[in-house]
This record gives C-alpha cells, sequence and structure tokens, in this order.
C-alpha cells in the first residue's frame, strides 16, 4: 500500500496499568508472606531487609513493566489509509489490510483487554485490532469515513464500542 498514512492511532495503556498493578499488589503480599513464614520457620524473624526487598520487589517489575508498556505503545500504533488499516497481529507482525479484502471482525478479549480479531483475505493470521486507543470515537469516525458505516469493520467497531 503506497499510500500516505491518513492518521495514526496508540493504544491506550491505563487498562493494562491496572492489571499489571493489580497482579504487582497481590505479588507483593504473596511474597512478603512466604519471606515471613520461611524466616519464622528458620527461628530468624522477623528479619526487616528481606521483608523489605521481598515488599519491593513487584515494585521494580511493576515500574519496569510500565516502561515497557510505554515502549509497546510507542512501536505499535494502528495506522488508516484512504485504501486500508495496518495493523499487528498476536505474534506483533504488521499487516496492511485494504478495505474491500476485510471479511470477518469478531470481538476477542485477551488479558481482560477487548480486541477485534480482523480477518481478510491473504492474511495468514487475524490481525488484533484493540478496542482501547487513546481516542476511540475518532477511529471509528475515521473507519467510517475511509471503509463505510455499512463495512464489515464499522459495523464491528460500533456493535463493540
Amino acid at each position: 500500500m503506497s499510500d500516505q498514512s491518513v492518521r495514526v492511532f496508540r493504544s491506550d495503556p491505563t487498562p493494562l496499568m491496572r492489571v499489571l498493578a493489580k497482579v504487582c499488589a497481590w505479588g507483593s503480599i504473596v511474597m512478603v508472606a512466604a519471606v515471613a513464614v520461611g524466616q519464622w520457620r528458620a527461628g530468624r524473624f522477623p528479619g526487616y531487609s528481606d521483608l523489605a526487598l521481598s515488599a519491593s520487589m513487584p515494585i521494580v517489575v511493576l515500574l519496569a513493566s510500565w516502561v515497557l508498556l510505554a515502549l509497546a505503545v510507542a512501536v505499535f500504533p494502528v495506522t488508516l489509509f484512504r485504501s486500508g488499516l495496518r495493523c499487528y497481529d498476536a505474534t506483533g507482525r504488521y499487516r496492511t489490510v485494504e478495505w474491500p479484502r476485510i471479511l470477518s471482525a469478531e470481538l476477542m478479549t485477551i488479558c481482560g483487554l477487548r480486541y477485534l480479531a480482523v480477518e481478510a483475505h491473504g492474511l495468514e493470521r487475524p490481525i488484533t485490532l484493540p478496542l482501547f486507543l487513546r481516542d476511540m470515537s475518532s477511529f471509528r469516525a475515521e473507519v467510517d469515513m475511509l471503509a463505510g458505516v455499512d463495512s464489515v469493520l464499522g459495523r464491528a467497531l460500533h456493535s463493540a464500542t
């Protein structure tokens, strides 16, 4: 596809950041409890430095995850063209699909995040269009304008968002 992009959209990292924060909070509780039990069984409870280290490790992992997430948001945009859509599949490989070649778009959820699995002629696997873009209403309006309100993707977006 050689046309210039009409607009580039990026994912909103907030939903995944919330999931990661919850996982790390529970991880921190479990780690501190496991270390406390281990210390008690070894007869050296309370070892404050070990407890502090076990409580801080999930926080460090959380901060590192957020940095990686911010990088992923920057590296994996969704691009609209006059003639189609450029997005990634589940393996992170980018594919460009022309509007008329889109066969279906089905809602799917991965780790609590909603996507449309967009199948098209010529694709080995469907592209995964995130439904948590920063400006989802503008994305939907652009797709309506470029592909048509009655297009497969247009109908799927309106029913999913």
